[in-house]
């Protein structure tokens, strides 16, 4: 039997090459996944279950009901800021610190309150997303009932924001009246009175020629 020469294949360069891209993919497609693995995943919930979560954490009744919401030391900076803003001489005033208490408190009462408003004037626009324009009347209505701000959540103080607004919506109608009448008089009284020329009666705004 005669003997045969066994001859070993060859690898080219261009093998070598694509076997190492494919070996780098995988390692890095591995890493990919522990990283993912490692990561916790943020939960999503639906639109309105963490606003009732904390409604019930935080509403009458709730664990939470009689905590503050506001940070405590960034809003006893601002009543400082303004406080030294507004004295007569530019003087640092001193806060006991059951007045601040008492600044805070008082300040996140009126918030609720004007969130309050604002939520009724949306109901009262027949809408359930508030709008900016809704907080803007809450003020301005607030601002001329101060009786009426805020309230409860009941079905009365819904009708009482929608008689404070009528009313406020009755007075804005007067003045655009009024305004309208008196620009009237106004172009009334720039305008030449009756005159007669020639036997002719001119009107008022009338040009002859």
């Amino acid at each position: 039997m005669a003997r045969t020469k066994q001859v070993t294949k060859g690898i080219s360069l261009a093998e070598v090459s694509r076997s190492a891209r494919k070996a780098e993919k995988r390692a890095a497609k591995a890493a990919r996944k522990l990283a993912k693995a490692d990561k916790k995943s943020k939960r999503r919930w639906h639109p309105g279950t963490v606003a009732k979560r904390e409604i019930r954490r935080y509403g009458p009744g709730g664990p939470d009901a009689d905590k503050l919401l506001i940070p405590r030391a960034p809003l006893e900076r601002l009543i400082r800021e303004i406080a030294s803003e507004q004295s007569m001489h530019n003087e640092a005033m001193r806060f006991a610190p059951k007045a601040i208490d008492e600044i805070h408190g008082t300040l996140e009462e009126y918030v609720a309150k004007m969130f309050v408003s604002t939520n009724e004037a949306c109901k009262h626009r027949g809408r359930q997303t508030i709008h900016v324009k809704d907080w803007r009347r809450a003020c301005r209505i607030a601002a001329t009932h101060p009786d009426n701000t805020g309230g409860g959540h009941g079905d009365g103080d819904i009708a009482l924001f929608a008689k404070a607004a009528l009313s406020y919506r009755r007075a804005q109608k007067k003045a655009k009246k009024a305004a309208a009448a008196a620009a009237a008089t106004a172009d009334a009284a720039a305008q030449p009175a009756d005159a007669e020329m020639d036997g002719v009666t001119l009107a008022p705004g009338v040009v002859y020629e």
